[in-house]
């Protein structure tokens, strides 16, 4: 079993050390603060400390090694070549792949599947700002140990240019280490002559739509204006400086709003006037992505399209990329169900969340099931409008003084209302009567 994890290292702009996944990203196996790091070295009591080594071993002898590990979208059966950079009797890095930098996690777009801008600072403590001492920090710790590094890759949750401190990351990662840099950004900002002394290998600039209104329907807040002008600056800068580098991407996610035919060519024409190297297309299974919901049919369809785009725009590389997310072992409309015992009764907290980018209309039942066999009580039967990611909460509670003694199973289902279809289920179990001793 292999992941990312296993010769990799994420680290935060707070000084987070997650695990590789977006469900990881809740539960950090460590954290590393800027200012205590006097006794630390990254090699030996992070990447080769007890908490990386023991996930190591797990995974290399088929175990989960934490509860969120089956939502894992990284998680894989290959990798021989990535349990070749480990010393797999004492689970010890011999070479690190990828280093992950998040160097900002403030953010100028608000992307629906991204955090949202009004919450940022309610889900993450600070810092905001990865502190250029901690990277340092990581980058000569890897350098005194003779642990080479393939890629240092700037990106995360927030806009990594952001970070008032980049171009000096990206550069000391470059001089130390001699790795490939890269960089993801959304582009929504001026740019920066610095960049071009950064030392960056690639840099993949958003650009998710042809036109304004297709492009901000997923990256809300931003201009499109404004990222093809940072685009051309760029490519006119580093050809007045006589450079090739860094290789400057069009990304493009192919959501099922922005992937005919015609827009792709248009894209495509566009990034050869803007004077790009590359435009790389994305195909995902995330809610609102060509492949969420037909199964890779528009995918194949696409092959023969880049094919043509790619003869016919000789100087510039087009590629059709698949991803696979973690949406895609999601329902649609997820529900989560929790009893709370107070004296006389259950307190039912039912929270359904719609993981969609536009409205689901769900039918909700809530059926209270005995363990004797007795039939179902419906406690609840009602359909429900839900907004584009967004979540609702409800509770009741269930008296069990007028139960009789028995087990019971409270039992919530989400199905479509015009085909019945389940999308998603909960349950939770309780007693009455004599089992009934807390």
């Amino acid at each position: 079993m292999n992941c990312n994890a296993i010769d990799s290292l994420y680290l935060k702009a707070n000084g987070e050390l997650p695990c590789w996944c977006s469900p990881g990203e809740s539960f950090p196996i460590l954290r590393l603060d800027a200012a205590a790091l006097a006794g630390w070295d990254i090699v030996r009591d992070v990447l080769d400390g007890p908490a990386f080594r023991t996930m190591r071993r797990e995974l290399y002898h088929g175990r989960m090694p934490f509860p969120y590990c089956a939502g894992c979208s990284f998680l894989r059966d290959d990798g021989e070549a990535a349990w070749g950079r480990i010393d797999t009797q004492s689970f010890r890095l011999r070479a690190v792949d990828t280093v992950q930098v998040e160097s900002s996690f403030l953010c100028n777009v608000d992307c629906p599947l991204c955090v949202r801008l009004d919450v940022r600072k309610q889900v993450k403590t600070p810092p905001y700002q990865l502190a250029p001492e901690l990277f340092r920090k990581v980058v000569d710790d890897l350098v005194a140990a003779g642990i080479g590094v393939r890629e240092f890759w700037f990106s995360g949750r927030g806009e990594p240019l952001l970070n008032p401190g980049f171009a000096l990351m990206a550069r000391y990662a470059r001089d130390r280490l001699g790795s490939r840099v890269t960089c993801h950004t959304n582009g929504n900002l001026r740019f920066d002559a610095r960049l071009l002394e950064a030392g960056l290998d690639e840099i993949e600039i958003a650009f998710d739509g042809v036109d304004q209104e297709s492009y901000a329907r997923y990256r809300r807040g931003g201009r499109l204006e404004v990222v093809e002008r940072f685009a051309r600056d760029f490519a006119a800068a580093r050809r007045a400086a006589g450079r090739t580098s860094p290789e400057l991407v069009w990304k493009m996610i192919l959501f099922e709003w922005n992937s005919s035919d015609a827009e792709l060519e248009r894209a495509v024409a566009r990034a050869h006037e803007l004077g790009l190297d590359r435009v790389l297309l994305v195909d995902t299974d995330t809610p609102g992505g060509i492949s969420y919901r037909d199964g890779g049919k528009r995918r194949r369809e696409l092959d023969p399209l880049v094919a043509r785009l790619a003869q016919r725009h000789a100087d510039l590389k087009v590629e059709l990329l698949g991803y696979h997310s973690v949406y895609s072992l999601m329902p649609e409309v997820e529900v989560r169900l929790r009893l709370d015992a107070e004296p006389g009764r259950r307190v039912v907290l039912g929270r359904l969340f719609n993981h969609l980018l536009e409205s689901r209309r769900v039918r909700v039942t809530c059926d209270l099931e005995s363990g004797s066999g007795q039939p179902a009580h419906r406690l609840v039967d009602q359909t429900v409008e839900l907004a584009e990611r967004t979540e609702l909460v409800d509770s009741f509670a269930v008296s069990t003084d007028a139960l009789p003694a028995d087990d019971y199973r409270v039992h919530i289902a989400v199905s479509d209302p015009t085909t019945g279809r389940l999308l998603s289920e909960g349950s939770a179990d309780f007693a009455v009567g004599a089992v009934e001793l807390e």
